[in-house]
């Protein structure tokens, strides 16, 4: 059985008084370096673990942070919160999660659940369901700190920090481009403002050179999922547009267009180059896809670092921080060799 070190091992081991060992761990008072850096060494060797139910209890300060994001099904967002735990367990905090699944109701569900239990902090999306002032500001008026990311709304008052969606949707389109593509379809999704960020990076690559942008070859559906994807390649493929390459908002909707085009005949890339955007599962597919890599673990490493800040009482302006995606490419695109 394991035996539990106590902060009274600690203080033993450190040659000092309780009190003193918790205020290097609470930061509640003044220690001189010398000091600290002896109770530090003590935990370090005893590999102790301060009781934070104890902590909160003697602190009046929960060390739980709540978050709330649209989709544990998509993988886009569970790498993004492996980040922000991983940065918030090395900081002892804890992380519950709330999956919203864009459902109003679940929203001020968790929203309750979250104030009642006074978390430290809350993350959330800058989706459509999560950044309004009617899920923000309740936290803001309980003095709960909140930072939003990984989406493409900015709000007023906290701190976002996002991907540079339309810089990284122009630098895809533009490889497209200079491979010798001229007819390149898109597919998104409607009312998200994401897709219109990205569809924006889109048209931006085209004018850059010197192309014009075929109406015709843009596609918006309702879902952010492969099955949208499918349905939106299928309804090209039945329109008879030509295309040589397609964009899909990003790597699961690329899937559904992959199943779509091989239904088809189609083959890729030889017939049509296919690239998505977030590089979550492209390298799972077959073939290969290109992507845009979001820096998703630096995203959820800021995010936590930020908001454990803010817990900790920085008093600051709030920041917006735009990360730049980089494409990858892969098995999935080409130069064009006939029209579709």
């Amino acid at each position: 059985m394991r035996v539990l070190t106590t902060i009274k091992d600690v203080a033993a081991r450190a040659g000092v008084s309780v009190a003193t060992v918790s205020a290097v761990i609470n930061d509640s008072r003044p220690v001189s370096d010398r000091l600290r850096q002896r109770v530090l060494s003590a935990i370090e060797e005893l590999q102790y673990r301060p009781n934070n139910v104890a902590r909160a209890l003697s602190t009046r300060k929960s060390y739980v942070i709540g978050g709330l994001v649209p989709s544990i099904a998509n993988p886009f967002f569970p790498q993004i919160i492996k980040s922000v735990e991983e940065t918030a367990f090395g900081h002892s905090f804890s992380v519950v999660i709330c999956n919203t699944d864009g459902n109003v109701d679940k929203v001020y569900r968790y929203q309750e659940m979250l104030l009642e239990h006074r978390v430290a902090g809350v993350f959330l999306t800058l989706t459509w369901d999560l950044a309004r002032p009617e899920v923000i500001q309740p936290f803001q008026e309980a003095k709960i700190p909140v930072v939003g990311l990984a989406g493409a709304r900015t709000v007023a008052g906290i701190d976002n920090i996002m991907p540079d969606d339309a810089w990284g949707s122009r630098e895809l389109t533009a490889i497209l481009l200079r491979m010798g593509h001229r007819r390149i379809a898109f597919i998104g999704v409607q009312r998200s403002e994401t897709t219109r960020l990205r569809l924006q990076g889109y048209r931006a690559a085209h004018a850059d050179a010197g192309v014009e942008v075929q109406g015709g070859l843009i596609r918006l559906g309702s879902r952010f999922d492969e099955d949208e994807g499918y349905a939106l390649t299928k309804r090209l493929l039945a329109e008879r547009e030509t295309f040589t390459a397609l964009v899909a908002y990003n790597d699961v909707m690329a899937q559904g267009a992959l199943t779509a085009l091989a239904e088809s005949g189609i083959r890729v890339p030889e017939d049509v180059s296919v690239a998505g955007y977030d590089d979550t599962v492209a390298r799972f597919t077959r073939p290969k896809l290109t992507s845009v890599a979001i820096p998703k673990e630096e995203m959820g490493r800021l995010a936590a670092s930020i908001l454990i800040e803010r817990i900790n009482g920085h008093s600051g302006e709030p920041r917006t921080i735009l990360l730049r995606p980089e494409p990858v490419i892969r098995d999935s695109v080409g130069p064009p060799r006939r029209h579709v």
